[in-house]
């Protein structure tokens, strides 16, 4: 990211104006601002990250989920999936013909980095016995 820094003369500044100069740093292309409310300088500073400036990222693919939701759910209940099926599990009609017809399972509800799901993917051992020949 190239900043192009203008410069030009000031006759006479005025004496009203004031502004706020905000400590910063410019790492992997992006800029960051520093804030904190009591003034505070910041206690450590963001790294360049040596996979980003040597462009060594590799596209991983990506998904596209449509929910029938409302957008709070998704948040709501992403940070804390372990309730799903003690909340939404039961039937709201606790009968036996409703319960059949209006109950939730949340089965294999998993979480994991996407590096330790991936981490064997190029060796041969990752793959299945058909796909293997």
């Amino acid at each position: 990211m190239n900043i192009v820094y203008v410069k030009f003369k000031i006759l006479a500044m005025p004496p009203n104006i004031k502004t706020k100069v905000w400590e910063n740093v410019e790492v992997n292309g992006v800029i960051f601002i520093w804030y904190y409310i009591e003034n505070a300088s910041p206690y450590w500073w963001l790294k360049q990250e040596e996979a980003i400036t040597k462009y060594q990222l590799q596209y991983q693919g990506c998904n596209e989920f449509y929910i029938n939701c409302h957008i709070q759910d998704i948040p709501e209940n992403d940070a804390d999936w372990a309730h799903l099926g003690i909340v939404y599990g039961p039937a709201m009609l606790p009968t036996s013909r409703f319960s059949r017809l209006m109950h939730h399972s949340w089965d294999n509800i998993i979480w994991s980095k996407k590096s330790d799901m991936y981490q064997n993917d190029t060796t041969d051992e990752s793959l299945p016995e058909q796909s293997k020949n």
